[in-house]
């Protein structure tokens, strides 16, 4: 769900900026702001971005619909064996010595010679 709740997030973010673009051009129009822009080019481009805009705005409302429709049906369990989670927790206490000793290059019990 993560990754569906991600694009869903950036799709909105750029449908919301076209639709403010659109919005920019045509106060301007409306205003006879002076540009250097056509405008018929103008026209088109508060056509393009309003559409592309709410285009993308509905695809990601389905898009994160469907993240929360997959979660609700297929929960995740964050206490299953395997996870990284309860590997941490299990891990004794020596082992996570002797992985930061030799991490740090001090030397072990083991690997120690006399």
């Amino acid at each position: 769900m993560r990754q569906s709740t991600n694009r869903s997030l950036l799709y909105g973010l750029v449908g919301g900026y076209l639709l403010y673009l659109a919005y920019e051009l045509l106060q301007n129009r409306i205003n006879n702001v002076p540009t250097t822009m056509a405008p018929w080019l103008a026209i088109l481009f508060i056509i393009l971005f309003t559409g592309i805009g709410i285009t993308l705005l509905v695809y990601a409302w389905k898009i994160w619909k469907q993240g929360r429709e997959d979660q609700d049906q297929n929960p995740v369990d964050l206490t299953e064996p395997g996870t990284e989670a309860e590997s941490q927790e299990t891990a004794l206490p020596e082992e996570d010595e002797k992985a930061g000793q030799e991490s740090a290059g001090e030397p072990t019990k083991e690997n120690h010679e006399t």
